[in-house]
């Protein structure tokens, strides 16, 4: 398992869906949730759910990711990323600020991108943060490596989960304080629970360049809840536990992730024009360099 996905990029935006169950489990009945039995109907809604996917162009989002790695002699690593990011698929543009917590360091990062250029920042808090401008080359990489973590990580991966449609549960869930009827359910729940195959086949094998980086899947558990008219996602919680060989010691890993959409399809092109002071700053740097 790679340990860190690349958070200077787009700071990982997870990703895929679903917790809880398998064939021995019955779900517990909840009186504010209908359950969707039939295996053909879930995949023809978890179809409907994709094409709604499709139709994305904009999303708004927070997430945080919690990971602590621990050996023998107690946790070896113990890291905490959240970021908050607003991004317009076509053309891409965004802004990303995200802040990394690890036993050594703390690092804060904003960035804002368009087609032409990237600006980066690392001291985003103070009261004149230096920003850096990326074109040319440096700045097609940045661009390339945001599609691949929008490819795979912000969106759920729907043509995995219609391999496991007997597996996951879905319910359309009621916040009312009554029992739900049909006319006051809110959003559709969708939960998986698995092991290795499902968790990398969901996650991580789509960011891994070394086979000997897969973590050994004890318990993962994914949960995902979309917006009943729009069938979008909302928010995506996701556990797993494990163990890693590295080198020869035996780790046991602990990861949570959760992403809440705040909003889709709710921006523009032009609404993530590059901030004037930004793009000063950018060009006071490069006259320094002169």
């Amino acid at each position: 398992m790679k340990l860190f996905y690349s958070f200077s990029l787009l700071l990982f935006v997870v990703i895929s869906a679903c917790s809880a169950e398998t064939e021995e489990q019955v779900p517990e009945q909840d009186s504010k949730k209908v359950y969707v039995e039939d295996a053909e109907e879930k995949a023809d809604i978890l179809k409907e759910f994709q094409a709604a996917e499709e139709e994305i162009y904009s999303m708004s989002m927070g997430a945080n990711v919690s990971q602590v790695v621990t050996g023998e002699d107690g946790v070896s690593i113990d890291t905490e990323v959240s970021a908050s990011s607003d991004l317009i698929l076509d053309p891409l543009a965004a802004r990303i600020d995200s802040k990394e917590d690890t036993y050594t360091q703390n690092t804060e990062l904003s960035m804002h991108l368009n087609e032409d250029a990237t600006y980066l920042s690392a001291n985003p808090s103070d009261e004149d943060p230096h920003w850096q401008k990326f074109t040319g080359e440096e700045h097609e990489e940045i661009l390339a490596g945001i599609e691949k973590e929008n490819e795979a990580f912000l969106f759920v991966n729907y043509d995995v989960l219609l391999e496991y449609t007997d597996e996951f549960v879905l319910a359309l869930v009621s916040d009312d304080e009554g029992e739900a009827d049909e006319h006051n359910f809110d959003y559709y729940e969708l939960t998986l629970r698995g092991d290795s195959n499902i968790y990398h086949e969901l996650i991580n094998d789509r960011n891994m360049d070394e086979p000997d980086q897969l973590a050994d899947v004890d318990d993962f558990n994914f949960n995902v809840t979309l917006d009943k008219d729009t069938k979008h996602p909302i928010e995506i919680y996701s556990t797993m536990y494990g163990t890693l060989d590295m080198e020869g010691e035996v780790l046991q890993v602990e990861e949570i992730i959760f992403t809440h959409v705040t909003g889709t399809n709710n921006l523009e092109e032009g609404d993530l024009k590059i901030p004037t002071r930004v793009e000063m700053s950018a060009e006071t740097d490069e006259e320094d360099k002169e």
